[in-house]
């Protein structure tokens, strides 16, 4: 009786202590030297929404082996500005992004997805509406869809559970926003709209 009853409290403590929300920081940083937009005139980023149904600063966790969040992972500010930076600085990279004063377009955009999860393997997914519409008349010239999925890591591994790193996971998680916003960034018909 007494041994069980030592078994449920240490099991319970070590749940637990192993249960945890870590901060992280997620930034884009272009991959190569992306090809400039050529727009007749700067684009800004106005606002993203958040349509994950989800806390605004979640967007995963390491599990165990039931299921349950151990290591949950949580943006250092909300998911939508993490997304609105994201395409900021993408734009940025690509010389298309407005000066303070205004540009001709503005980019808005809805995050339909994006979280990441490890049970054995680390998994990021991301899914972005994005929206432009030219400045001058409301016009809308340009509506699109992106989506990215990465797998990491091995389905046989020891650094799982407890041991799974959340750094590994933060960096599948920026990939995978780097590789939304490159797609829409460097899809043909997002610059034919622009010009």
């Amino acid at each position: 009786m007494k041994s069980s009853r030592l078994t449920v409290a240490v099991c319970s403590l070590l749940l637990v202590v192993g249960c945890s929300t870590n901060r992280v920081n997620l930034q884009y940083s272009a991959e190569g030297a992306p090809t400039a937009i050529s727009a007749r005139a700067g684009i800004s980023v106005g606002q993203f929404n958040d349509a994950r149904g989800e806390p605004a600063n979640w967007f995963g966790a390491i599990r165990g082996g039931f299921g349950n969040p151990i290591k949950v992972m949580e943006t250092d500010k909300p998911v939508s500005s993490v997304v609105a930076s994201a395409f900021s600085d993408g734009l940025k990279t690509r010389q298309a992004l407005a000066s303070p004063e205004g540009g001709a377009f503005e980019l808005r955009g809805t995050v339909k997805r994006f979280d990441c999860d490890q049970y054995a393997r680390r998994e990021a997914t991301a899914e972005i509406e994005v929206t432009v519409k030219r400045l001058g008349d409301g016009a809308i010239v340009y509506y699109g869809t992106k989506t990215a999925n990465n797998i990491g890591g091995s389905a046989v591994t020891l650094a799982a559970g407890v041991f799974g790193s959340v750094e590994e996971l933060r960096k599948i998680a920026e990939q995978t926003l780097r590789e939304v916003v490159d797609k829409t960034l460097d899809d043909p018909e997002f610059r034919k709209a622009l010009q």
